[in-house]
């Protein structure tokens, strides 16, 4: 199973609703972002990927896990 059949899967099990996905890919083309998309991943990502980047995704989650438990 490939990430994208992954990512279908997961987007139909209803208790992971809110799951965030990230792509990571060599791919930088609009055809496969289009694909990534519509398979239910949230976030793109391109290799090389710099921590930087890595950390800032964290930070997202984390932050809207916070927002969501805070309501």
């Amino acid at each position: 199973m490939d990430g994208t059949e992954l990512a279908r899967r997961v987007r139909q099990c209803k208790s992971l609703d809110g799951t965030v996905l990230a792509a990571l890919t060599g791919y930088t083309d609009e055809k496969n972002r289009a694909l990534a998309a519509a398979a239910g991943f949230t976030e793109y990502l391109i290799k090389p990927l710099p921590a930087e980047k890595i950390g800032a995704l964290v930070a997202r989650v984390a932050e809207t896990i916070g927002a969501s438990r805070a309501a």
